[in-house]
């Protein structure tokens, strides 16, 4: 989330991929939360840009591309990849960072949730001066002031986490988005300036920027972890009738009736709050926001980006790849007191991907610091996606034998279940073309017409 983690967690080592296969791998930190994001325009004669974490990234990319031989690796043939935020920061380099272009020549985005549009400056600049007011009123213990550039230079990274923590007032993602819309529904993210940010990755390549051949996908259970925070971080305010209001935020009146009739064939309603089987434990409406999160945040989303990008890698010869992870996970614990992912949920949760693509199983109890002894299915699994990473990599072909290239509105390859290996439909794909390309941010139609109305 832009907010945490680091490149030195042992799930996250390369040993196993480097070691199997003819590549380097490289990992990189970037500045988090207010450090790495924190856009003030000239506020209080401040003139911070906010987009600092992506420039951490290009000078990691910069320093490969000067040193990256000495350690036997090829600068022409660099492969930048990432899960959730490092999938939505490749997508930017990928989508929208002109200066990004010549750096790296492939791409692989794990679980991009790539529906989330991000602020434009004014909108960024009125949230970094309601942080530093908050940084302020901390530093300060409400005394006052200048918070300008001068006394920005005196205040600790310390303050500064204390100051992130204020400024967002105990207020979860459901209450920021409902209150402020999606760009809201993540406090620090990249902001599209038009300098170094210069489009919404879900529109596909802005002006100027070229074709890459690259893979994208997502996991079965994506929304479940964060119907979860949600649930947690709300406590009884996750109703149907906030579940209602976030619904007509985002999507509009008409948007919310057409999402909750909407009926997936078998007399199921996936995103209907009030009778919604239970998910991974969670009441009905929790359980409703995990499909939707799933379906529209990750899923369905991800194939109207590829969409957007179909046509210029098709014109260029360039290849998209999709998969579909749908393993079900080892007994493990990635998120702290998070039952829902937990080793009973047999949920396939966002980031279960991680210890197969690394072949870091032993390591994937986050929570716990245990080791996992995987099953040698696991281990085969494994060894599978990270030969797939490791093979598009290199050649820049089908990452694996009878993995099929992308056609918009078309079959993604399926990674464990009954298919796993093959190509398989979509299971989100009817929700996609009959609810999400039909309203904003992934369609255009309705909600516009009723906007004029």
């Amino acid at each position: 989330a832009f907010v945490e983690g680091a490149g030195s967690s042992p799930l996250y080592r390369g040993t196993y991929l480097a070691a199997s296969g003819n590549v380097v791998v490289v990992t990189l930190n970037y500045r988090l939360g207010a450090l790495g994001f924190l856009y003030t325009g000239k506020v209080a004669g401040t003139s911070i840009n906010g987009n600092m974490g992506l420039l951490d990234q290009q000078s990691a990319l910069r320093w490969v591309q000067a040193n990256i031989s000495a350690f036997g690796g090829d600068p022409a043939k660099v492969t930048l990849f990432g899960e959730s935020a490092g999938a939505m920061s490749t997508g930017f380099h990928l989508f929208s960072v002109p200066t990004s272009r010549s750096l790296f020549r492939a791409a692989i985005m794990e679980s991009n949730p790539i529906s989330s549009t991000y602020r434009d400056v004014k909108r960024a600049t009125d949230d970094g001066a309601a942080f530093l007011k908050a940084l302020c009123d901390t530093a300060s213990a409400g005394r006052g002031c200048p918070a300008n550039a001068t006394w920005l230079d005196t205040v600790s990274t310390a303050t500064v986490l204390a100051g992130e923590a204020k400024y967002l007032k105990g207020l979860g993602p459901l209450e920021r988005i409902i209150s402020g819309g999606l760009p809201e529904g993540l406090p620090w993210t990249p902001v599209i300036d038009n300098v170094v940010v210069t489009g919404q990755p879900l529109n596909g390549y802005a002006s100027g920027m070229p074709a890459k051949p690259y893979v994208f996908g997502t996991n079965a259970n994506e929304g479940t972890v964060f119907a979860a925070y949600a649930q947690d971080a709300a406590g009884g305010k996750l109703n149907s009738f906030t579940y209602g209001a976030l619904l007509s935020r985002l999507f509009g009146p008409v948007g919310k009736l057409r999402i909750t009739m909407y009926n997936d064939g078998s007399g199921t309603h996936p995103y209907r709050a009030w009778n919604h089987p239970s998910v991974a434990g969670m009441d009905s409406t929790a359980s409703a926001l995990a499909d939707l999160i799933s379906d529209f945040a990750f899923h369905c989303g991800n194939q109207v980006g590829a969409d957007s990008a179909y046509k210029a890698n098709n014109a260029a010869g360039l290849p998209i790849y999709s998969y579909y992870f749908q393993h079900t996970p080892l007994p493990l614990e990635m998120y702290k007191g998070v039952a829902e992912c937990g080793p009973a949920a047999n949920q396939v949760c966002h980031a279960y991907e991680l210890p197969y693509v690394f072949s870091t199983l032993a390591y994937a109890d986050t929570v716990n610091g245990n080791t996992v002894a995987p099953t040698s299915t696991d281990v085969s699994l494994g060894q599978q996606m990270g030969a797939a990473w490791v093979n598009f990599a290199t050649n820049l072909s089908a990452p694996a034998t009878g993995w099929t290239a992308y056609q918009p509105d078309g079959q993604v390859y399926a990674w464990g279940g009954s298919n796993s290996g093959q190509m398989q439909a979509l299971p989100a794909g009817p929700a996609c073309s009959a609810v999400w390309t039909k309203f904003p941010p992934l369609g255009k139609g309705i909600l516009s017409a009723a906007r004029r109305r």
